[in-house]
């Protein structure tokens, strides 16, 4: 187990250099090249947040800790859309018309070698994490100095699920708002068509985040009351919440860069500055990755042993006084 997710964070930091390396081969290319320096330039990115991300599992995983299991495999989950979408991206930059280039070449076979790589790491290290055996044996050293559950009152745990699920949904409803403000004042503002992009956005995003991520919360304050169904139901609305944050955190990653690789005219006609426009998407993608991690937390602590034992106590038959 341990060695599994040593291998993933090894992996995770393979595709992290290979990135960097493709984009400092590109730094002085000509502007299609730069282009073409997406793919190893997101990888890189999420590939250090990856390693970040499950470097906090696996120490919470030898502290005896379930949430360092649970996370990781849903920080599998929340990588997995995007090592996906760099790996056919590089494909199609290694198949495109540029893919002679040189530095092209190299950036491509950078995104989509590491990309490949880091997305059957990611298949291996949730697949070993989240077998029964796995879970069994970390819940054994959990459970080993648990205070025993008391019926009607639920665990630390139970309660703090519902906070960070609650917590989550206010930071991605404000992230949200701050998206649409930002995208009209930065570079991407002056898309002919933008106004379809701020007619659809919001939508999408009450679509794919706001709604799972109010069934979550639903759910998890239904297992504060002691019903199993509940965490599940939370389960499913964070893993629907989990692609849609990937795509806003695409835009608002787009976004940020956009004052920087976009064209002239774009940029000196974007209401921000490139410098304040680049921090403001930067801080973007923060809060995004920031109310992902809590719903992760949220979720990996619905799944804890402690509570997994107080939903069982409350389900079984209590004893009648004589």
């Amino acid at each position: 187990m341990i060695a599994a997710t040593g291998g993933l964070i090894a992996m995770l930091g393979c595709a992290a250099v290979g990135g960097f390396v493709a984009i400092s081969l590109l730094i002085d290319a000509d502007p299609i090249d730069r282009q073409n320096a997406w793919a190893p330039a997101m990888l890189a990115l999420v590939c250090a947040v990856g390693l970040l991300a499950v470097g906090a599992g696996l120490t919470f995983l030898l502290l005896g800790r379930d949430a360092g299991r649970s996370s990781t495999v849903w920080i599998a989950a929340a990588l997995m859309p995007w090592l996906l979408y760099i790996t056919l991206f590089s494909l199609t930059v290694v198949l495109g018309e540029h893919g002679d280039d040189p530095a092209v070449r190299v950036s491509g076979w950078a995104g989509l070698l590491g990309g490949s790589l880091a997305v059957a790491a990611l298949l291996c290290a949730a697949v070993l994490l989240g077998i029964p055996s796995t879970r069994r044996h970390v819940a054994r050293r959990v459970l080993a100095n648990a205070v025993p559950p008391q019926i009607g009152q639920p665990p630390a745990t139970v309660h703090n699920a519902t906070v960070r699920m609650r917590r989550s949904l206010i930071v991605f409803v404000v992230s949200g708002v701050l998206l649409f403000l930002y995208i009209p004042a930065s570079a991407l503002g002056e898309d002919p068509d933008i106004l379809v992009m701020m007619v659809v956005l919001p939508i999408v995003f009450l679509l794919v985040i706001v709604l799972p991520m109010v069934l979550g919360l639903l759910g998890a304050r239904r297992a504060e009351r002691g019903r199993r169904r509940g965490a599940t139901l939370a389960r499913v609305g964070g893993g629907l919440a989990v692609p849609g944050t990937a795509v806003f955190l695409l835009i608002s990653g787009f976004a940020a860069a956009a004052a920087v690789v976009g064209s002239a005219e774009q940029r000196e006609a974007a209401l921000l500055p490139t410098v304040p426009s680049m921090m403001l998407g930067a801080l973007l993608v923060v809060s995004y990755l920031l109310a992902l991690g809590t719903m992760i937390l949220g979720l990996a602590a619905l799944a804890d042993p402690r509570s997994e034992q107080w939903y069982a106590a409350q389900a079984s038959p209590r004893p009648t006084p004589a």
